[in-house]
């Protein structure tokens, strides 16, 4: 995600394209809205075709997974990384360079990954999002609404704020 993401419009900038980008009768708000959209289907297909072949290859191996609590897991787990593709395409829309913008993710997610692995300091890191405890509790009957509302709204106010720092952006 950090650098197919991290391109959506930092990429621009670095290779001094963004002028004759933005100067095609095409809005900035499509321009990143379309490359945010790609990047999404890159990460988020592999995912849920994954999920489905898993489920249909569960009998060869003598296990059944059943189809709702899989994509249920699925459709979760896709909403953590629309999050996380949201939060790199706005370090995108701010950043002059791909890769300052790609190591500025890679560094927030280690970051956060350290503070999941330290007891006491688990409850700061995105990753409790998707910790096995949550997807043992959707099994148990008990979705975690709150933290999916939680994830779709900051991954759209990610969206708005991305789409505020483009327009005012002067390449």
């Amino acid at each position: 995600i950090a650098f197919i993401g991290s391109g959506i419009i930092a990429r621009e900038s670095d290779q001094r394209t963004a002028e004759f980008l933005f100067s095609r009768p095409i809005s900035r708000r499509r321009v990143l809205m379309v490359r945010h959209g790609a990047v999404c289907t890159l990460v988020l297909a592999p995912v849920v075709l994954t999920s489905i072949s898993a489920i249909w290859l569960s009998n060869a191996v003598n296990e059944h997974l059943e189809w709702g609590l899989t994509l249920g897991a699925t459709f979760y787990m896709c909403l953590f990384l629309w999050m996380l593709i949201c939060m790199t395409t706005l370090i995108s829309c701010w950043a002059a360079h791909q890769l300052t913008a790609g190591a500025v993710i890679v560094g927030i997610a280690l970051l956060s990954f350290a503070f999941y692995l330290v007891q006491g300091l688990g409850d700061l890191s995105l990753f409790r999002l998707i910790d096995v405890r949550v997807f043992m509790s959707m099994r148990d009957g008990i979705w975690p609404w709150a933290e999916s509302v939680s994830m779709v709204m900051a991954s759209m106010l990610m969206l708005i704020v991305a789409d505020r720092q483009l327009n005012r952006r002067d390449f």
